[in-house]
């Protein structure tokens, strides 16, 4: 018996090895995160807005963000303001593990210069629903410069009458004064060095003169939480910002990374814990996909 040729051994050897098992797929509207699928907020439904840092951010070719795109479908993109001045785009690495916008002050506020470095985005959403829910998961640097409040989204106007309006984020007392003598109380400083979620509920109601509405924060990871009012007109388009709360004589900049915001058009209902609720799933995607 002869024996058999090199080339008719390897022609063998190549048919006789099996296909690649095939990658690994999730049904529309979940995503592979920590070897499962998950139901995205897209799943949830009802997603006004969805700002997510491991998609759509469009940079300059030193990292400054120019646009964080929307992944909801509704094109209410997030733009820089003053150009060159974004926040930066963090890639995963060992020193930074997660995708994240990192925001950082840079010179004195003053209202010349409160739109340096932050981003702009229509928050109309939040007026045209009787109840939202809005979502963000941040990581507080810790160097904090501010001793007052530091806010990851709100509107971008500041005027007299308590009309600083909608405002998400944290500070260092239970109570702040704003500005002009508006009250409002946000959640107490939570640890730094590890992403955290937020969750506010902005809800319709008459607190004063015309049509205004409160924030309420409901309870958020680690840390005491409280509830924050500051009362805006319903007018739109609300002029909203990334890495700041307000126009005004108040620093309210943000200094951390922002790695994800969701606004819902209805407030989700059920309990963060409960993965069966549309609150709960929510929160189960944020925690999974930023491993919190």
């Amino acid at each position: 018996m002869g024996a058999t040729a090199p080339a008719a051994i390897e022609a063998e050897s190549l048919v006789s090895l099996p296909p690649p098992p095939p990658l690994p797929t999730c049904p529309p509207r979940m995503e592979m995160v920590s070897g499962g699928c998950t139901p995205t907020p897209m799943f949830v439904g009802g997603v006004e807005l969805w700002l997510r840092a491991d998609r759509g951010v469009q940079t300059t070719r030193g990292g400054r963000v120019v646009r964080w795109g929307d992944q909801s479908g509704n094109a209410s993109h997030a733009d820089v303001i003053v150009d060159g001045t974004g926040p930066v785009a963090i890639t995963p690495s060992w020193l930074a593990p997660r995708h994240a916008l990192r925001f950082a002050r840079t010179g004195e506020w003053s209202a010349a210069t409160e739109d340096v470095g932050v981003l702009a985005v229509d928050l109309s959403a939040l007026a045209e629903s009787a109840d939202t829910t809005v979502m963000i998961v941040a990581t507080r640097s810790d160097v904090l410069t501010n001793d007052a409040h530091t806010l990851v989204l709100g509107s971008g106007t500041g005027a007299a009458q308590c009309r600083e309006a909608f405002a998400m984020g944290w500070t260092d007392v239970v109570w702040a004064t704003i500005t002009n003598g508006c009250e409002a109380t946000h959640a107490v400083a939570w640890p730094t060095g590890d992403p955290q979620i937020l969750t506010g509920r902005v809800r319709s109601g008459f607190l004063g003169a015309g049509h205004q509405r409160s924030l309420l924060v409901d309870h958020a990871g680690t840390g005491a939480v409280g509830t924050s009012f500051a009362p805006f007109l319903d007018e739109g388009p609300i002029d909203g910002r990334i890495g700041r709360g307000f126009g005004g004589s108040a620093d309210t900049r943000f200094e951390g990374d922002v790695h994800e915001i969701v606004v819902f058009d209805h407030a989700l209902e059920g309990d963060p814990d409960d993965a069966t609720t549309e609150l709960g799933m929510a929160t189960s995607w944020l925690r999974r996909h930023w491993s919190i």
